[in-house]
Formats: C-alpha cells, structure tokens, sequence
C-alpha cells in the first residue's frame, strides 16, 4: 500500500467516525490489501469499544459493591 493510499483511507475513517458510523466497505473496493488493513482497522475499533464498555461495567460494579458496603 503506499503512503497516499494509507492517507486515503485514514482520511475515509476519519471523515465517517465524525459521523458516528464508519461502513464496513473500504474506500478502495477491489484492492486487497487496503480491504485487509481496512478489515484490521475495523477489528481494532470494535476491540477498543469492547474494552471501553468492559471497563464501565467494572466501574459501576464496583461504585454499587462500595456503596452497599457504605450503607
């Protein structure tokens, strides 16, 4: 992949993540390797969220286990 398209597609991500929906489809359907990264990049952000929402669960379990113990 070369640095110009990298830029197209970190550009692409950043233009739909503003948005509040990033499409499944990479910006260069038909090249392999950029639907792979792609595929990657999406992978990623899905992880991130899982972790994120992993650790807000955590936190409330543990503000309510502290606040029983208060009471």
């Amino acid at each position: 992949m070369t640095p110009a398209e990298y830029q197209k597609m970190i550009n692409y991500l950043d233009k739909h993540q503003s948005y509040g929906q990033i499409p499944p489809n990479s910006p260069c359907p038909g090249n392999a390797e950029i639907e792979r990264e792609w595929k990657m990049i999406l992978l990623a952000l899905e992880a991130i969220r899982c972790h994120a929402l992993t650790v807000q669960v955590r936190t409330i379990r543990l503000s309510q286990a502290n606040g029983s113990l208060e009471s």
